[in-house]
Order: structure tokens, then C-alpha cells, then sequence
């Protein structure tokens, strides 16, 4: 679970990283995003290769993916549902759009 965590977080915040002062989500942000995180989970394991009493493994590299995959899918369910109630914001004048307010 470390894994998915660490890189799950790492994958939100370069997705942030990428998509600057931008609003939504493109599915090329969320691609240079795991590219970047694989990239660097494995040079954290070709890393680890060369300290003594570790080992590099492609497991913990498919693991470190699959937290940033997860990460994406979260911040793309994100993104759907914010564009989905921004329409309403607008709508009522910038205040919730609230049954009897």
C-alpha cells in the first residue's frame, strides 16, 4: 500500500505540476503524467540496485504504476464532477444553487 500511496500522491501532484494554472482535465496531461511517474519509479529501482541490502524489482514498479493509474482515474472522476456542477455555480450568480436559498 506505501507504493500506491507514495506514487499516487507523487502522480496528483505532477498532473498539478503540468496542468499550471489550467482548469480540467486533457488525457495528454494525464499521459506525460505517467510517464513521468513510471520513469522515475524505475530509476528509483535502478537506484536501489546499487545500495547494499536492496533490490531492484520490476514488481515494485508495476505497483508504483498502478498507484499513479489510480491517482489519474481520481483526479479524472474529479475533474468530470467539477465540470459537471461549475454550470450551476454560474447559473445561480456564484452561490449554491440551494432548494429555498
Amino acid at each position: 500500500m506505501a507504493h500506491v500511496t507514495e506514487f499516487g500522491l507523487f502522480s496528483i501532484t505532477v498532473f498539478h505540476g503540468i496542468r499550471g494554472g489550467r482548469y480540467g482535465w486533457r488525457f495528454n496531461w494525464a499521459l506525460a503524467t505517467m510517464l513521468i511517474a513510471v520513469t522515475y519509479a524505475g530509476l528509483d529501482e535502478w537506484h536501489q540496485s546499487f545500495v547494499p541490502l536492496r533490490e531492484a524489482r520490476v514488481r515494485d514498479v508495476a505497483i508504483d504504476a498502478i498507484g499513479a493509474v489510480l491517482a489519474q482515474t481520481v483526479v479524472w472522476i474529479y475533474a468530470k464532477w467539477r465540470s459537471n456542477i461549475a454550470p450551476n455555480v454560474r447559473r445561480s450568480g456564484g452561490r449554491s444553487a440551494e432548494i429555498g436559498g
